[in-house]
C-alpha cells in the first residue's frame, strides 16, 4: 500500500475518538508543505516530536479558545492551550488571549529561539499526550498495521538504548520523561533534547511532496466531519491558521540589508531598483511558508504585482541574479543571515548546524534547496510565470 493511500485509509475507516490523530497527519503534512524538498539522512525523514507538539499547539488554539469540542477523550490539549492562554508567558510582546495568537506562538518560537517557561511546559504537556494517544494508534486500523510511520528513539548519553530495528512500540515505550528536558529554555535545546523522532522513509516522504495540498485538505474535511459528530459544528476557518501579517521590521531590516551590500537591481528583471521597490517571496508564501532571506528578494513592484502567487521562471539571466545575491548575503556574516542559514541546515537539510567554514559551501546548499523546493511547486501545479526582460 503506497503512503496515500495509507492515509486515506487511516481518514476514512471508521469513527475517531478525538481528533489527535488528524493533528498529528496534518503537522506531517504541513511540514512537507514548508519542506517538500528537504534532503533525507540515510533515506529517512526524522520529524522531533516536539516539533510535532509545536504544531499542535498552533492547531487547537482557536478551536480550545471558542470551545469547540475535540472528543471525549480529547480534553488535556484543548485544556493545556486555554491554560496557557489564560496565564500568558513573559517576553513575547503580544497577547496570548486572542484566537490568532497560537500560530502566532509557534512561528515566534520558530523563529526567535526562545522559549518562556511556561510555553515550554504546554509543549512538553501536549508531547506526553501525542506519545500517549495518537503514536501509539497512529500505526494501526483494525485488521491491518500501516507500516508508513516508525517510531525511533535515540539511546541517551552513555546508554546502548534499543536496537534500531525494535519494533514501533518499543521506541515508543522508550522516549524520554519530561526530566530530560529539564532547564531547556530555548527551541534549540528542546529539539537537542528530543530523542524520539517520528520516521518517514525517503519515498513515503516524496509521495506526500507529491500530493500535500491534496492531503491536507482531505485531514482538513475529515477533521470538520469528526467535530459534527462530537455535536460541535465548525467551520472551516475554525481550523485555519491564521497567519501573522508581514513583520515590517524583518522587510526594512532585509531591504536595508541588501543596500548595505550593494544590491540595487530587481532578481527578476534586472532593472535598476527605485526607493519604493518590494521584496517578493520567491517561492509564493501561501504555497511555501518560509520567510528566510534567500526567499525574500529585491524586486521591481510592477513585476512583484505581475508575478503574484506563482513560482519565476529560472532562466540564466535569473538564475545569475539570484544565485548572485546569494553569494554576497552568505558571504556578508549578517547575524540575520546567519541565523537564517542555520534554519536552512536544520530544516531542509536535516543537518544541526551551518558549519564551521561555510561560505561557499552555504551558497551552493542554499541554491540546492531553491531549486528542489521550485521544482516541488510545479510538481504540484503551481504556475510559472515568465519574468520579462528589462
Amino acid at each position: 500500500m503506497n503512503t496515500a493511500a495509507a492515509i486515506d485509509r487511516i481518514l476514512s475507516f471508521g469513527q475517531m475518538q478525538t481528533t489527535y490523530k488528524l493533528a498529528v497527519l496534518r503537522a506531517v503534512v504541513d511540514l512537507v508543505i514548508e519542506r517538500p524538498a528537504q534532503e533525507p539522512r540515510n533515506g529517512f525523514h526524522l520529524v522531533p516530536i516536539v516539533e510535532l507538539s509545536r504544531r499542535v499547539l498552533a492547531y487547537y488554539w482557536k478551536p480550545a479558545l471558542l470551545g469547540v469540542n475535540q472528543g471525549h477523550q480529547a480534553a488535556i490539549i484543548p485544556r493545556v492551550v486555554r491554560e496557557l492562554a489564560e496565564r500568558g508567558a513573559p517576553g513575547l510582546g503580544f497577547d496570548l488571549g486572542t484566537e490568532s495568537a497560537g500560530p502566532r506562538l509557534a512561528g515566534w518560537i520558530e523563529g526567535s529561539g526562545q522559549v518562556p517557561l511556561p510555553v515550554a511546559a504546554s509543549l512538553l504537556d501536549i508531547r506526553t499526550v501525542l506519545l500517549d494517544q495518537p503514536l501509539k494508534a497512529l500505526p494501526n486500523v483494525p485488521g491491518r498495521r500501516l507500516e508508513v510511520f516508525h517510531l525511533l528513539t535515540l539511546p541517551a548519553p552513555g546508554s546502548p538504548g534499543l536496537p534500531v530495528d525494535a519494533d514501533y512500540e518499543a521506541h515508543r515505550r522508550a522516549a524520554s520523561g519530561r526530566r530530560a528536558f529539564r532547564g531547556a529554555d530555548t527551541w534549540w535545546k528542546l529539539l537537542d533534547r528530543e530523542r524520539t523522532h517520528l520516521v518517514v522513509s525517503a519515498r513515503a516522504y516524496e509521495e506526500i511532496a507529491e500530493l500535500r495540498f491534496w492531503l491536507r485538505d482531505a485531514i482538513l474535511m475529515r477533521w470538520l466531519q469528526e467535530m459534527e459528530r462530537f455535536d460541535a459544528p465548525a467551520t472551516a476557518s475554525t481550523l485555519a491558521l491564521d497567519l501573522p501579517s508581514r513583520d515590517p521590521a524583518l522587510i526594512s531590516g532585509l531591504k536595508a540589508f541588501y543596500q548595505r551590500i550593494g544590491w540595487r537591481q530587481c532578481v527578476y528583471t534586472g532593472q535598476a531598483l527605485g526607493s519604493d521597490h518590494h521584496l517578493d517571496h520567491v517561492l509564493p508564501f501561501s504555497r511555501f511558508p518560509v520567510e528566510l532571506f534567500w526567499n525574500l528578494v529585491p524586486s521591481a513592484p510592477a513585476a512583484n504585482l505581475e508575478k503574484s502567487d506563482r513560482i519565476p521562471r529560472l532562466t540564466s539571466d535569473v538564475r545569475d541574479r539570484y544565485r548572485q545575491l546569494i553569494g554576497l548575503a552568505v558571504h556578508s556574516s549578517d547575524e540575520h543571515v546567519l541565523a537564517d542559514l542555520a534554519w536552512t541546515y536544520r530544516k531542509f537539510l536535516q543537518q544541526p548546524s551551518v558549519p564551521p567554514t561555510p561560505l561557499p559551501d552555504a551558497a551552493a546548499s542554499v541554491w540546492s534547496v531553491v531549486q528542489g523546493s521550485w521544482a516541488r511547486l510545479e510538481a504540484a501545479g503551481v504556475s510559472v510565470w515568465d519574468p520579462p526582460r528589462a
